[in-house]
Parts: structure tokens; C-alpha cells; sequence
């Protein structure tokens, strides 16, 4: 008997396993399976405690460590409002990290992948007991992450199925290709319903090709992709499905609306105790980090809750279908939703808040300022953009305008696909609507659509005789990777949005004299402006060591797995190879705590570390000349410096080495980088500039003897000061 075909939304708040099945026709559909968990415990005369299960379609993504049993699903998450620290909540957006946050020492899953394997575990296990499986064994699944999940993050994923019972890994030892991501599973789920006549195919007219953007917002992250549809021109049955855009900023969504509403209520909390109880106001105070997790529930509620009253909505959520029906009617013009919840010291915060002071609670996060058209004006460094549910979706209209832009297109959107617990807000399917001007398509049941795509793609990786097939055609790169060079400055391998598989060669490096081998760290560009962040290492040694300086060149190759392949070739002056070394990453994969060997040299042009390359500088000026060849090692550096992306970054550690060192071989440097770089500092880094260049100044007359060192040195000061006024 066939393994069931299976897919998994492994969720932030909650989670789904669905089964797809082949119909007779040689059609494919999915649905939820149901899954048992305990919702109550019911003590007993005996002193024993008994629990009461029930079975539903989505599972809440909390674990809770109680005394002597582990709960998964809807009784530890009600128990997160006494025992926070014994509740793993929203552990998705930990993935990737060491250790968890928030638990309590003895709480015996460490690691946000131990938790998560709690999860899946629960899922596997219920689901091989459901008819709907026939009580078969369940060994492989597809299980879906956020489209930019990097490779930590994905490994960790890989390794908590692994946990939970699954087959991960090939018979070498390397991963299954089992991850899919959210976007495409939900457009897997949606394409499949309209193509299986499910759905009325006026929705979404895939007789032409359709450019779709797809905007999943969950519990904690929150997924902005841009994608084109097209039948196949030579099989018209088979939908191809090309990946132009993704969004670089996942971490906003439903967790992100609660955590702003609760500190907002314990800001109201602390003052009606201020009125009635002081000497409480100030206990609750000293507990504000634990009051403030207490009241995410009721931010949580309050969300649902407010959501209900707006009268748009024709229909609930409930597990498995849509209830169709009218919604209650609040009595008065202002509806409000009444608060009741536990604090501390058995008190309980009592109040009430309208659905205008919710809208305003979480404004800063409905980016309501921006239009379709600032995708044009859109700056993915701007820090003072903020964080709110729109930046996602500039970046992705900015990346695609640019691919339609190189084939001489206009941007244009045809459909935008909503999906995510968080749809179901009012204020985020109206703020959608309102952004796009047209009216967001949602699958027919947004709660499974994600596990219903990943049931979906298992059955059309398994089985290729189907009638209606789906197929991704065009893969493109989520993240920016670069390469680690010496002095801590990085250089851009692949840009996120290319297309995949793809080869670059780079040329311009140097290998650092009397050394055999290199060492290659491979860096994940991070969302937030940090420093890139190391994901693989490796090192590549050659036959023989140089006494000089080598040329070195590169060529990156990346194909559509996450496999890197890096072609080293050490070149002679007039560009004879010497020797060709290569090696292979899976991106992702477990690194070496020290893989040896040295860094490269930056090419001409590289994005420098200012610190790193001045500190670097002055050594050499401070070092023993023992190969003689010191003045050739000071100018490549100039060189690089003088050519590098980022003169701004050098204004202030070039002040700071001018006002401390008093060699003026050193200082007459710095000024020459000054010179190179001061039109592009700040008006207050070129102030301090002018005041050090008349430190070194000589006037006139003065009647010192002053050597040549110095002599040049006060001319360099004299031309650049003259050039600031």
C-alpha cells in the first residue's frame, strides 16, 4: 500500500496535516484530517486527574510542560495564562535559535526544534490512527515554511521532523526535498480547486496568463510573493507556475497586533489600579514582563472579537468549513468588547474597549500613509519606514516592476490571493483591498489552505499521470549571499529575486602571501541591516604556497536546492591558471567550528569593514618590514580602501585614528582617504576634518626645523583644508 500523501502547515498559532487524494478522474483534492487532543482535565474521586479530548482540524501550536505529562493543542494553550513560563507559544518564530526563550530550566525541550517535533509528533501520531487515512503508517510529508525562512531556519525545521518520526533524509545522508513554501502551497491549493472546477474558474481566468500576488499574514510571520500563471503551451492541462518576487521582511503578524494591543492595555491596566488600588499598581509593575504575556491572550481575543463586528464578513472560520449566516449585531453605534482577565495576586484587569479604540491600538501597523504607486519611492534601508503590513509588499511590487522592467514591461497586479489566520481580520483584508483597489480572492478554506497545498504538491511530486498538473517553472533566490573575505568586508555572491540555477564568476581577489589554503564562510544577508550572518564554511586547499600575493578568481554556482559550487582558480599576472580547486555547500548544512585557512583578499570595489581595514592599515605601518615588501602591501590596501562601496562608513573611524595617532606617515594616509571621501560625509564629520587639518598645518615663519615626513604632511593638510572651505 502507497504512503499517504500528506501535507503540514506547521503553524505559528495553529497547525494543519491534510491528505490529498486522486480522484477517479485523475484529479487531485486535500482536505484536513481531524485530530484529537486533550481540551480539559476532569479530576476524579481517586485524587487522579482524567482528561477530556476532542477532535478538531486545526491544532494549536502551544506544548505546555505540565508535572508529569506534555500537552499539545488546545488545553496548554489555555494554560499559558497561569503558567506562561511553562508554555511554549508561537515558537515558529524561534526557529533557527539555540535555545528557547521564556521556559522555565526545567522544562525538558531545549531547543525551538524540540518543540516543534512536539508538534509534528502529535500530528503524525493522530493522523495514523484517523479513517481518512485508513490507519496507514505516515512516514513522509511535504511540510511548508515561510518563503524566506533562511537556511537556519529551514534546517531546524528538517531536524524537528526529523525528530517527530519522518523520513528526511536521502539514503546518502543529505536532506529530502520535503519543504515547500507557504505562497506557493497556497497557490497550489487555490490553482487546484479552480482547475478541479471547485471553485468557478471567473474567479481566477487562467485561459491567459495571470500575474498573482499572494499575501499570506499568520500568527507570526507574514509572506509576500509575486508569482505568474500560464497554462503550458504545448499541454494545456498543466499550469505553469513562475516565482518573479519575494518579499525580505517575514517577521510581522498576528503576534506582532497582540503585542502592540496588550501594552497598550496594561498602560490602561497600571492607571485604574493608580486610581482604585496604588500599593497593586505598583505589585503589578514589578511584574510588568509577565502581566504583559498574560494580556497577550486577551489582545488575542480582543483581535477575534473585534473582528466579528464588522459586518462585511458574512461568514466565521470555524475548523473545516465556512457558517454561512448572519454575524451578531452589537445594540449600540459604538461597538465594544468587555475585558475580564487575570493578572496577578488572584486580581483580575476589568475593562471595556471600543472597536475605534482597537483600530487605534494597532495603526501604527496598517501602514494607511502608502499607495500602490510607492513602490517606485520604496527604500528597503529606510529605517525610519517602521514595521507595519504594507513595507512587504513595496518591496515585492519594487523587485517585480524591475523584472518586467528588464523585458520592457509595466508592472501590473491581476489578482492578489489573501490566506493566513490574520485574513480574517477586517482591517487587514480591507487595508489589502484598499491598497490594490480590487477585491482579494481566499480559497475556500483559508484555515487549511496551506496543509491542503503541501497534501497537493506530495501528490503531484508522487504521481505524474494526473489530469491536472501543477508545475514551477521559474525558481528564484530569497535571500541576498556573500562571501567572507579577510578584514571582515563581504562580497555579494547572488542578490535575492535572481533566477535559479544560476552562475556568476568574480575576479579581483588576491591570495594572502605563504599560504595553501583559503577559508570560504558564506553569509545570509539579514533583513534588518546587520551584518551578514555566517550560514556554511569551508575550506579549499592548494598544491603549492606563493611567496607573494596570487591572483585569485571565483565562479559561484547556485542551484535550485540551496547547493553552492565554488570554482577557485589561482591565476598568474597574465591570467595563466596555476591551480583550480572546488567545493561543494549545501547551504544550511552543520558547520565546522573552525575550518581553518585564510581569508581572501577584497577585490577592488568590495563593501569594506571601515574598523577593520584602518586598524589593518596602521599595523602595517607599525610592523617590521621583514620581506621588504611592506610599501606594496600599504598601497593594495589604499587601493582598496580608495575603491570601495562604502566611503560613508569610513568617516568616523578615519577622525577617530587622525586625533589619536602622531605618525605621519599614518596620518598623511588618512588624509589622502579623507580627501577621496569627504564629500559624501556629514557636515559635522567635515567640521572635525577642517579643525584636524589645522593640527598639522605648518605656517610660515614658525622657525622650526621640520624634517620631510613632516613637511609633506602639512602640505597634504594644507590642500585638503582649502578644499573644505
Amino acid at each position: 500500500m502507497s504512503s499517504p500523501f500528506i501535507g503540514i502547515d506547521l503553524g505559528t498559532t495553529n497547525s494543519v496535516i491534510s491528505l490529498a487524494q486522486i480522484r477517479g478522474n485523475g484529479t487531485v483534492s486535500a482536505s484536513a484530517i481531524s485530530i484529537s487532543r486533550v481540551i480539559q482535565p476532569i479530576p476524579n474521586v481517586s485524587g487522579k486527574t482524567s482528561y477530556s479530548t476532542a477532535s478538531k482540524y486545526t491544532l494549536p501550536s502551544c506544548v505546555a510542560y505540565d508535572e508529569d505529562r506534555i500537552h499539545v493543542g488546545d488545553y496548554a494553550k489555555s494554560l499559558y495564562n497561569k503558567f506562561p513560563e511553562r508554555v511554549a507559544k508561537s515558537i515558529k518564530s524561534q526557529m533557527g535559535n539555540p535555545l528557547t526563550r521564556d521556559l522555565a530550566p526545567d522544562v525538558p525541550d531545549k531547543t525551538p526544534e524540540d518543540v516543534s517535533a512536539r508538534i509534528l509528533a502529535h500530528l503524525r501520531l493522530y493522523a495514523q490512527q484517523s479513517s481518512q487515512t485508513n490507519h496507514q503508517p505516515i512516514k513522509h510529508a511535504i511540510i511548508t515554511v515561510p518563503a524566506n525562512f533562511d537556511t537556519a531556519r529551514r534546517e531546524a525545521t528538517m531536524r524537528a521532523a526529523e525528530k517527530a518520526g519522518f523520513s528526511v533524509r536521502e539514503n546518502d545522508g543529505s536532506w529530502k526535498p520535503i519543504l515547500l513554501s507557504e505562497p506557493n502551497a497556497v497557490l497550489y491549493d487555490l490553482v487546484q480547486q479552480i482547475l478541479n472546477g471547485d471553485i468557478l474558474s471567473e474567479t481566477l481566468d487562467l485561459s491567459s496568463k495571470k500575474r498573482v500576488l499572494v499575501y499570506d499574514i499568520g500568527g507570526g510571520t507574514l509572506d509576500v510573493t509575486f508569482h505568474e500563471l500560464e497554462l503550458d503551451e504545448v499541454n494545456k492541462t498543466t499550469l505553469n507556475i513562475s516565482e518573479i518576487a519575494a518579499s525580505r521582511f517575514t517577521q510581522l503578524a498576528g503576534d506582532d497586533f497582540d503585542a502592540l494591543v496588550a501594552e497598550h492595555l496594561y498602560k490602561r491596566c497600571i492607571e485604574k489600579f493608580r486610581i482604585h488600588e496604588p500599593a497593586a499598581a505598583q505589585r503589578i509593575q514589578t511584574r510588568a514582563p509577565l502581566v504583559k504575556k498574560m494580556l497577550t491572550a486577551a489582545a488575542e481575543d480582543l483581535k477575534t472579537r473585534m473582528s466579528d463586528f464588522e459586518s462585511y464578513s458574512a461568514a466565521t472560520f470555524e475548523d473545516d468549513a465556512w457558517l454561512f449566516g448572519a454575524l451578531p449585531v452589537a445594540d449600540s453605534a459604538e461597538p465594544s468588547y468587555d475585558i475580564s482577565h487575570p493578572i496577578c495576586d488572584e486580581r483580575y484587569y476589568n475593562d471595556t474597549i471600543t472597536k475605534a479604540e482597537y483600530e487605534e491600538m494597532v495603526r501604527p501597523l496598517m501602514g494607511e500613509s502608502y499607495r500602490f504607486e510607492d513602490y517606485k519611492r520604496y527604500n528597503p534601508s529606510d529605517k525610519k519606514a517602521g514595521k507595519n503590513i504594507i513595507l512587504p509588499v513595496l518591496d515585492v511590487l519594487k523587485k517585480a516592476a524591475h523584472y518586467y522592467a528588464c523585458r520592457g514591461e509595466e508592472l501590473s497586479v491581476d489578482a492578489v490571493v489573501l490566506n493566513g489566520g490574520m485574513a480574517k481580520m477586517y482591517l487587514v483584508r480591507n487595508r489589502i483591498k484598499e491598497f490594490f483597489g480590487i477585491e482579494p480572492l481566499t480559497p475556500i478554506n483559508p484555515d487549511h489552505s496551506v496543509a491542503n497545498g503541501a497534501a497537493i504538491f506530495a501528490a503531484l511530486t508522487d504521481r505524474y499521470n494526473l489530469t491536472n498538473k501543477i508545475c514551477i517553472k521559474r525558481h528564484i533566490q530569497n535571500h541576498d549571499i556573500y562571501l567572507g573575505l579577510s578584514a571582515g568586508a563581504n562580497d555579494q555572491l547572488i542578490a535575492a529575486g535572481q533566477e535559479l540555477p544560476f552562475t556568476a564568476t568574480f575576479e579581483g581577489y588576491r591570495l594572502q602571501p605563504q599560504t595553501d589554503s583559503v577559508e570560504l564562510p558564506i553569509k545570509l544577508g539579514e533583513e534588518d541591516g546587520e551584518e551578514p550572518r555566517t550560514i556554511a564554511r569551508s575550506r579549499i586547499t592548494f598544491k603549492n604556497k606563493y611567496s607573494r600575493e596570487t591572483n585569485l578568481k571565483i565562479e559561484a554556482s547556485f542551484d535550485q536546492t540551496g547547493l553552492l559550487t565554488l570554482n577557485v582558480f589561482l591565476q598568474a599576472d597574465n591570467g595563466r591558471v596555476l591551480e583550480k580547486s572546488s567545493v561543494e555547500m549545501l547551504l544550511g548544512s552543520p558547520m565546522a567550528k573552525n575550518s581553518g585557512g585564510c581569508r581572501i583578499i577584497p577585490k577592488t570595489g568590495s563593501r569594506l569593514v571601515a574598523s577593520n581595514e584602518i586598524d589593518a592599515l596602521c599595523s602595517l605601518f607599525t610592523a617590521r618590514n621583514r620581506n621588504g615588501n611592506k610599501h606594496i602591501l600599504i598601497s593594495r590596501r589604499m587601493e582598496n580602501i580608495l575603491n570601495c562601496q562604502n566611503p560613508t562608513d569610513f568617516e568616523e573611524v578615519v577622525l577617530r585614528h587622525l586625533s589619536r595617532s602622531n605618525d605621519p606617515s599614518f596620518r598623511l594616509k588618512l588624509y589622502e582617504i579623507a580627501s577621496a571621501f569627504h564629500t559624501v560625509w556629514s557636515a559635522e564629520g567635515v567640521a572635525s576634518l577642517r579643525q584636524l587639518c589645522n593640527r598639522d598645518m605648518i605656517r610660515i615663519g614658525s622657525g622650526y626645523n621640520i624634517d620631510e615626513r613632516r613637511r609633506v604632511l602639512s602640505d597634504m593638510a594644507i590642500a585638503l583644508h582649502a578644499s573644505l572651505t
